[in-house]
């Protein structure tokens, strides 16, 4: 059964607006109780198995600060939803996909002119069935590519960087994103096959 209410917590500041919160937040079909205090929303949190946040980055402001909060909620035993996709904490995918998107959005990330253009021509480069809108995740070919140009993306940080800034067919971003412990399990299973880093940390396997 669908929980009515949802406790949520706000963090707003100019790289996330109020306004941008407010309708990630008015995606949630029932009421939402409106926080800004963290120990509050945790005080209260209890009373509640879901709780939720706009964004899953608000709940931190840096990536250090963000594994204490998640070490919280994993003490205090509730879920959170990221309500402006749905994601939630108790999902070990959307788990690590939230966590890598935080860490991209604390850092700042972004592309640059020449990486837009060259992670923009290997998108083109998608076959018919790659360019479905039912795609979640950059394609896992085209990913390869880019984790095995050291010379173009020197560092794991740069290669993923560009991955996840990449647009599907339709110039929406994917749903999913790239990660370390992804890459990690793809290799084991032999669907993708990752050259020795010569500069940058590697893929741990």
């Amino acid at each position: 059964m669908l929980q009515k209410t949802i406790r949520t917590y706000f963090r707003p500041e100019p790289r996330c607006s109020q306004k941008a919160q407010d309708l990630a937040a008015a995606k949630w079909p029932g009421k939402i109780i409106v926080y800004t205090d963290l120990n509050e929303w945790f005080g209260d949190i209890r009373k509640d198995p879901l709780a939720g946040v706009p964004f899953f980055h608000r709940l931190a402001t840096n990536a250090e600060d963000l594994k204490a909060v998640r070490d919280r909620i994993k003490a205090a035993g509730f879920v959170v939803i990221e309500l402006a996709t749905g994601r939630r904490t108790d999902n070990p995918d959307d788990a690590a996909d939230m966590v890598d998107e935080a860490r991209d959005f604390y850092a700042r990330r972004g592309l640059t002119k020449a990486e837009a253009t060259r992670v923009g021509k290997m998108g083109a480069l998608m076959s018919p069935a790659t360019k479905s809108k039912d795609d979640k995740r950059y394609p896992i070919e085209l990913a390869e590519k880019i984790l095995n140009d050291h010379e173009t993306y020197p560092t794991l940080r740069v290669a993923y960087r560009a991955i996840n800034n990449a647009r599907n067919a339709d110039g929406r971003p994917f749903k999913c994103k790239w990660y370390p412990a992804l890459a990690t399990r793809l290799e084991k299973k032999g669907k993708l096959h990752l050259k020795d880093r010569r500069s940058g940390p590697k893929v741990k396997s």
